[in-house]
Order: C-alpha cells, then sequence, then structure tokens
C-alpha cells in the first residue's frame, strides 16, 4: 500500500459521490469503490489489502483535531467558563469532508502467523 496509486484512483472514481452532503453519500457504494481500486492496482498484491477500510465522519478533519486538543471528558470550556459539547455534527458538511480511511490490525495474527507457519 505505499505506492498509494489505489487513492488516486479512489479520489478520480469516488469524486461524483463524495461532492454531495455526507448525510446522501452511500457509505456502500464508497466501499465498494474503495475495493475496486485497491484491485486494480499494484496493492493488489498486498497481504494485507483486505485489512483497509473506510468510514464517514459526521466531523471535519479540523473539527476533531480541535476536539482531541482540547478533549475534557468530550466537553471544553466556552468562553465565558460554560462548558459546551465538541462532539455536536457539523451540519452541511461534504462526503470528502467526512470521509477517513481505517486499517485494521490484527495483532495476533501479524505476531505469530507468517507464511502459513507459527511461531512463538
Amino acid at each position: 500500500m505505499d505506492q498509494s496509486d489505489f487513492f488516486v484512483h479512489f479520489l478520480d472514481s469516488a469524486d461524483e459521490e463524495l461532492a454531495k452532503g455526507v448525510k446522501s453519500v452511500s457509505k456502500e457504494k464508497i466501499e465498494s469503490l474503495l475495493e475496486m481500486s485497491v484491485r486494480t492496482s499494484v496493492t493488489n498484491n498486498d497481504p494485507f489489502k483486505e485489512d483497509l477500510t473506510c468510514d464517514l465522519y459526521n466531523y471535519t478533519l479540523v473539527e476533531q483535531l480541535f476536539a482531541i486538543q482540547n478533549l475534557a471528558g468530550g466537553e471544553a470550556m466556552g468562553s465565558l467558563g460554560e462548558k459546551r459539547n465538541l462532539f455536536t455534527p457539523a451540519s452541511g458538511i461534504k462526503g470528502i469532508e467526512a470521509f477517513t480511511l481505517d486499517y485494521k490490525v490484527n495483532i495476533l495474527k501479524r505476531k505469530f502467523c507468517n507464511n502459513g507457519k507459527f511461531f512463538r
């Protein structure tokens, strides 16, 4: 997956879908487009290609980073000292702003199994 040619292909093919509002984007369609992009690239030879997934969040990247930076039990202090919820869904964000890549990691599988042989 280090070549990332699949991602360029994915963005080209999912452009129309990700331009929609986040509530209108079909998660199944973007998952299918991501899978097709991986299978038609050099990444198809990667033994862990099945572990790559995608998701749509109701928060923009900037909002997520702000929340992480100011995390205090899911709340932050407002200008007058009142608490406000950081995790209120953004309104009107596009699919491209809500799109995230995810990678499933199975530590036991990676640690103990190599080419069908188990190690200690």
